[in-house]
């Protein structure tokens, strides 16, 4: 996938899951106002897709778009259906241990948006995404820090200085 390119658009309905191979993306929520929230970065071996909304047959509300060219290992969801069904319980416990890995990431991030100031949501962003930090545009920073790419210049100057 090329830098720019989505790997999934909000409002579609998905049927496919994967494994992020090389490169790095970005899951985003939009607003109404034209501003985007992002949720999460994917980085090499981290699981990609929208697995409530594919398991319900929902429209998802998130786009992933490709921010570093990317590789992606894409399961269709009929294959991960038969997959489960052929391995039974022991596929389905896996599956089960991916969404509670995808829960308590969702309310780590929740968390963070709701109980930390920017310093400490900034903070949490590079012992989060260490691999990736220094690859990422300042406003994407910004974006999944909750702050404007200003007030990031500002705040990693207080950084640099007290440090």
């Amino acid at each position: 996938l090329q830098r720019g390119a989505f790997a999934a658009l909000a409002g579609s309905i998905p049927d496919q899951v994967g494994v992020v191979m090389s490169g790095i993306l970005k899951v985003v929520r939009d607003h109404q106002d034209g501003r985007e929230s992002i949720v999460q970065f994917l980085g090499v071996g981290d699981f990609w897709g929208d697995l409530p909304a594919l398991a319900e047959g929902r429209e998802s509300q998130l786009s992933t778009l490709v921010v570093e060219s990317a590789e992606v290992l894409v399961v269709q969801k009929a294959d991960l259906d038969a997959f489960i069904e052929r391995h039974g319980p022991k596929a389905s416990a896996y599956v089960g241990r991916l969404l509670m890995r995808e829960l308590a990431r969702l309310d780590r991030r929740l968390a963070a948006m709701t109980l930390l100031t920017p310093s400490e949501r900034h903070q949490e962003f590079l012992d989060t995404y260490p691999q990736i930090a220094e690859r990422l545009l300042q406003r994407d920073i910004a974006a999944y820090v909750g702050i404007t790419p200003v007030s990031l210049s500002r705040l990693r100057r207080r950084r640099r200085e007290m440090s």
